[in-house]
């Protein structure tokens, strides 16, 4: 190598990436961990874009008084419904398995665990909210029934 590629590779005299004596060598993150955080984010923000589309779909259902028009062949053909509930269950489905990734990334040796910890949150808050309000919904459900 000519001193030109030598000072181009190395900006700094005498610097290295190599850890100093008796330190450690920096801990890389957890892969699992990363892939927990995204499949966090993408599960919430699927989940999100399913409530929209559900909420749109129905709207046309509902009357000027509120209530609901009880076709209920109508409302189980409507294409957009149906797909923004089958959407849902795959995101909580995603959200469960990054729930899973989260954990064994965060019980990893000998790597960071910040992303697992925040893969473990945001998937965990999509699966139990959607746990919570699934049993709130079979309680009003045998309430009103």
């Amino acid at each position: 190598m000519t001193e030109n590629e030598t000072d181009r590779l190395n900006p700094e005299p005498g610097f290295t990436t190599e850890p100093f004596a008796g330190q450690e060598p920096p801990r890389p993150q957890s892969k699992l961990g990363i892939a927990s955080f995204i499949i966090g984010l993408v599960s919430i923000i699927g989940f999100i874009i399913c409530i929209i589309i559900a909420t749109s779909s129905i709207m046309n259902y509902i009357d000027g008084n509120g209530k609901t028009i009880q076709n209920i062949e109508e409302i189980s053909s409507n294409i957009p419904l149906l797909a923004a509930g089958l959407l849902m269950l795959v995101c909580v489905g995603l959200s469960f398995v990054g729930l899973i990734l989260g954990i064994v990334g965060a019980c990893m040796k000998n790597t960071r665990k910040a992303f697992s910890i925040i893969g473990i949150v945001l998937n965990s808050l999509l699966t139990v909210g959607f746990i919570g309000l699934f049993i709130f919904g079979i309680i009003m459900q045998t309430a009103a029934g």
